[in-house]
């Protein structure tokens, strides 16, 4: 199962999310829902884990692809 992991701030904890069908790399901003609501972040690794390793009842999809990078100008 390839995750995208997501960070919303520099120093915040890193949050598992589902990329589904959308074209995503490293550096990219996303939509996602939390479980506070809707927030934006930044991909910061995509990866391929192992079903059996997690719940991915856990794993949520990405709400929207922005596609941007905010630290280009």
């Amino acid at each position: 199962m390839k995750i995208i992991e997501v960070q919303f701030t520099p120093l915040s904890k890193i949050y598992w999310f589902n990329p589904e069908n959308h074209d995503l790399k490293v550096a990219d901003t996303v939509i996602v829902k939390t479980d506070l609501g809707i927030e934006m972040g930044k991909i910061i690794a995509i990866k391929d884990i192992n079903q059996n390793e997690i719940d991915t009842r856990e794993i949520k999809p990405i709400f929207e692809e922005l596609g941007i990078d905010p630290d280009k100008p």
